[in-house]
């Protein structure tokens, strides 16, 4: 069926309009649900404004700032003050008036999304850019540019840029250890068990990676260790083993850093190669690892003699100068 709006011309540029900017709100709630992040788009003009004036407006100041009605704004008002993001309180000199101010729990999410409002902000130019031309025409690219997910993807790539500039990779220290035994025990309690030789590794990691010439990293996120991953030394090559990352952090790059800076440090080292053993179970960190120029090989008799539920085996080679 043809686009009635687009067929009216001009008589139907304020609904196309409203068209393309429901879109691209709908896209970027779906950006914040999918970091786990409970904001609804609509109400950041409000939050913005607060969050750039300090906090502290009352419902007409916010109404004036931002063009936008009385009953909208306060609709919008109660709306963050039920989520607690803000509070109410009547103004001392005119108790019919009231005024917003930023709660903790407001300050908290903005520390979340500011991020990602400079990379949905960042997504808009992109896709923007090449617009050109007369003002319908430029509506039309627009909403095709949204409506085939660019947006989205241009959105995504760079809230996951923001993450991964904002990880800081640390070297193995004793008082780093607990988090190497902390990150790997979740996730082999949550999809497997703790075998014999994992206790071992975790609770000993100096013993057993660090003395035999192995190497341990933690990754740093806004203030918390949130990921780990260790190169065991076998020769002159390296196993990549025991990455793991907390849950509230997954999505956030932490993977991938480890592992570049990882792979780094090996081939730095002269590894010929990499290799990890892992299960069929843990796709998304195989897809990972593929990602990163590992490829599958065949597992050796040996390799079940270290974990049982390795039923999967990748590798990574380095340049011909390193496997000399």
């Amino acid at each position: 069926m043809d686009d009635i709006l687009a067929s009216v011309g001009t008589m139907g540029m304020a609904s196309r309009l409203k068209r393309v900017s429901d879109m691209m709100l709908a896209e970027v709630n779906q950006c914040y649900r999918h970091y786990q992040i409970s904001f609804d788009a609509g109400c950041f003009p409000l939050m913005k404004l607060l969050d750039s004036t300090g906090g502290n407006l009352t419902l007409r100041d916010a109404a004036n700032a931002l063009g936008i009605s009385h009953p909208a704004i306060s609709q919008k008002a109660s709306q963050m003050a039920k989520q607690g993001l803000i509070t109410l309180a009547a103004c001392e000199d005119d108790k019919r008036s009231k005024r917003l101010h930023i709660s903790p729990e407001g300050q908290a999410l903005l520390q979340q999304l500011r991020p990602l409002w400079q990379a949905i902000a960042n997504a808009a130019s992109d896709i923007t850019a090449p617009l050109d031309g007369p003002l319908l025409d430029t509506i039309t690219q627009l909403e095709e540019t949204v409506r085939s997910g660019e947006f989205a993807r241009r959105m995504h790539a760079h809230v996951k840029q923001h993450y991964y500039d904002a990880i800081t990779i640390h070297a193995y220290t004793p008082a780093l250890a607990p988090h190497f035994d902390r990150l790997n025990r979740a996730w082999l309690e949550a999809y497997f068990e703790v075998e014999p030789y994992d206790d071992t590794i975790l609770t000993q990691p100096e013993d057993y990676i660090i003395a035999r010439g192995g190497e341990i990293y933690f990754a740093e996120l806004d203030g918390e260790i949130v990921g780990t991953c260790a190169l065991f030394k076998e020769g002159r090559e390296f196993e990549l083993t025991k990455m793991g990352v907390a849950e509230s952090a997954r999505g956030k790059q932490i993977g991938k850093k480890l592992m570049h800076h990882a792979l780094k440090r090996a081939e730095e080292r002269g590894a010929p190669r990499v290799y990890i053993l892992t299960s069929s179970k843990l796709q998304p960190a195989i897809q990972l690892y593929r990602q990163c120029g590992f490829v599958d090989i065949d597992l050796d008799p040996a390799d079940n003699d270290k974990y049982d539920r390795a039923d999967t085996k990748l590798e990574h080679i380095f340049t011909q100068a390193n496997a000399a």
